[in-house]
């Protein structure tokens, strides 16, 4: 016991003295002063295949789905017609090489095939997150997606998952 005490006296006394009551410092640099209009999707990959991590935005009212190139945030377009919803996620859906996007929009889970963006629906569903992996281990990449339902009382929150790689390369996913 009085081990453990004199181990305890230690650790409190070199965590108070050891920590800084001082804030981080941040610099804020802004990329666009043209985003999309309320940004909700906020994502990070590498669009271009050039080893560097770029980040993507989705507008919820316009503008669409871009992606900001490092490290001098250029500035491209994926999709500027969308409203894109809370998440995206940057892989190779089709093994092709090329990175592609899946997203959540309104009504919908998509993916944008690179290199030339061409609009896939996956599932006709309102999705809230989405995540791809190959949760299986078939070799296909699944997508996973949390449905939230808004017809339920205050306080009462249900969701439920999907899963999907129903899907072949070159179709649609029709329910």
């Amino acid at each position: 016991m009085k081990k453990n005490l004199h181990f305890l006296v230690i650790i409190t006394t070199i965590l108070f003295l050891g920590c800084k009551p001082e804030n981080p410092h941040f610099t804020e640099i802004i990329i666009d002063d043209q985003a999309p209009e309320f940004v909700w999707m906020k994502s990070t990959g590498d669009i271009n295949q050039d080893g560097k991590v770029d980040m993507l935005a989705g507008g919820w009212q316009g503008g669409g789905m871009v992606a900001y190139l490092a490290p001098d945030w250029e500035k491209i377009v994926i999709n500027d017609s969308l409203h894109i919803s809370t998440d995206a996620e940057v892989r190779d859906i089709d093994n092709n090489g090329i990175p592609d996007v899946v997203s959540v929009v309104d009504r919908a889970i998509i993916w944008l095939s690179g290199p030339d963006w061409k609009l896939h629906v996956i599932d006709s569903m309102i999705g809230h997150d989405v995540e791809v992996h190959d949760f299986d281990n078939n070799g296909l990449i699944d997508v996973i997606s949390r449905i939230r339902v808004h017809s339920v009382p205050a306080g009462d929150i249900r969701s439920t998952s999907i899963v999907s790689n129903r899907w072949e390369y070159g179709q649609d996913l029709k329910k």
